[in-house]
This record gives C-alpha cells, sequence and structure tokens, in this order.
C-alpha cells in the first residue's frame, strides 16, 4: 500500500500442511503382517527386531521385487535382505 498507484493488496498465498509422518509399526503387528507377505515365499523367513525386518533364505530373481513392494508397503523402518538370489 505504500506504492503510490497502489490502492489495496490481495494475499491469496496458501501453505500446504507438512506431510503426515512416516509410521512405524510394532513389532508384533509387523510379525503377523511379515508373515502373510511372505506366504507365498516359503523359502524365505524373517526375523523383526525394532522394526527392522531381516530376511534370510531363498528367492527367485523374478520374485524378489514383487515381495519386496509388499514388505515396503508395511512400513517397517529397515528391510536387511540376506537372501540368496536364484535364477
Amino acid at each position: 500500500k505504500a506504492v503510490k498507484g497502489i490502492s489495496s493488496v490481495a494475499d491469496n498465498a496458501t501453505v500446504a500442511p507438512p506431510p503426515p509422518p512416516v509410521v512405524i509399526s510394532a513389532d508384533d503387528a509387523l510379525k503377523m503382517t511379515v508373515a502373510a507377505a511372505l506366504k507365498d515365499y516359503s523359502t524365505v523367513s524373517a526375523d523383526i527386531k525394532d522394526g527392522v525386518v531381516t530376511l534370510t533364505g531363498n528367492i527367485k530373481k523374478a520374485d524378489l521385487p514383487k515381495m519386496m513392494q509388499a514388505l515396503n508397503a508395511l512400513h517397517p523402518k529397515k528391510i536387511m535382505n540376506k537372501t540368496t538370489i536364484a535364477k
């Protein structure tokens, strides 16, 4: 308004809310959901501690992306993949 010739100022700016925080699943709930996610992968087992999922066993290379996607959807703190990849 202090500028000559300006009679008013309209502020139409908006501020987006912050993104929701990442939800870390509790170990007990995570154990049940990981077991369900791995039901189709009988050669893979998982150990869960402090929100970290450690995978061991064998998995086919073609099955790995689908399994990892299912596990990431569960929002663990971290996934440590120690599986052996078979062709």
